[in-house]
């Protein structure tokens, strides 16, 4: 009879211990998650129109959400090993909870190791960039070969570079789409006005073999046109828009990895010694 009872009040103890720990769960990310909406709705780059929303910076704060819920489960994973009904599953649970953090450890290492280095962070960013080829007729006026956005709509890569090459002599204004518009409403273009606003202030001249790379300054999302001038009677311009993680996704992401491997690596060892004991008079080896 004693031995029922103990085991129906650490079923109870058990039964408490999960239903506090998913209130405390449910709380907490719907805490964080209000806050982080509240910093989308506040952030004066939100627009629906153009639409863009910052997603970079609400990944970030869900990834510092499951840090704390990673954080949190600890001391719940502590009650339960306290209050197992026998020494096979507390070395189950000490066990499973050694395992998952370990495999945490190991992600978010992996992660961190893609945004550090240098060279898996520029596949990584290659792996977004655009390469396209446009012909063009023979004209000694003015044409948009492109038009692309600064940013993606959710923020999470930005242009950092524009990269033409040609068949042969162009010169190459990179301009904002509303300057673009702005020179070219009238009757004729408004040269002087184009030139002025150009943001490829010293590079703008693009003759063959060699290609030019036109760095592009972070303006947020705003569009741009890439303007084309030639005479040639069978230009074909390619052009490459290269993007680059953004800043928020490229500093927060690997600190906050870091941390997910600091915090499972301290808790794995804690439970290696526990590991052992545990193991005594358990039938999971």
């Amino acid at each position: 009879m004693p031995v029922t009872r103990e085991a129906l009040e650490g079923s109870l103890r058990m039964a408490r211990l999960r239903r506090l720990k998913w209130t405390l769960y449910i709380l907490l990310i719907l805490l964080m998650v209000g806050i982080a909406l509240g910093i989308l709705a506040t952030d004066p780059k939100t627009s629906l129109s153009p639409f863009f929303i910052p997603v970079d910076r609400f990944l970030a704060f869900i990834l510092l959400i499951l840090l704390v819920l990673t954080v949190a489960s600890f001391p719940f994973q502590l009650l339960g090993i306290r209050y197992a009904k026998s020494a096979s599953a507390k070395h189950l649970l000490v066990k499973r909870g050694f395992q998952r953090a370990l495999i945490i450890a190991a992600v978010a290492a992996v992660v961190a190791v893609l945004f550090l280095v240098p060279s898996s962070q520029a596949a990584l960013e290659d792996a977004f960039t655009a390469r396209t080829t446009t012909a063009y007729e023979p004209n000694l006026q003015i044409r948009s070969s492109q038009t692309f956005w600064g940013e993606n709509p959710l923020g999470l890569t930005r242009v950092d570079e524009v990269r033409l090459e040609a068949t042969g002599p162009a010169v190459v204004y990179i301009v904002l789409k509303a300057d673009y518009e702005r020179a070219t409403s009238g009757t004729s273009t408004n040269w002087s006005d184009l030139n002025a606003s150009k943001v490829n202030r010293n590079y703008y001249i693009v003759v063959p073999p060699s290609s030019q790379a036109f760095a592009l300054a972070d303006r947020g999302h705003a569009e741009y046109a890439v303007v084309v001038v030639t005479a040639n009677l069978t230009l074909r311009v390619t052009y490459e828009l290269h993007k680059a993680l953004s800043d928020t996704l490229a500093e927060a992401v690997p600190i906050i990895a870091l941390l997910f491997v600091g915090v499972n690596g301290a808790w794995a060892a804690y439970l290696v010694p526990l590991e052992r004991r545990s193991r005594e008079g358990s039938i999971y080896k």
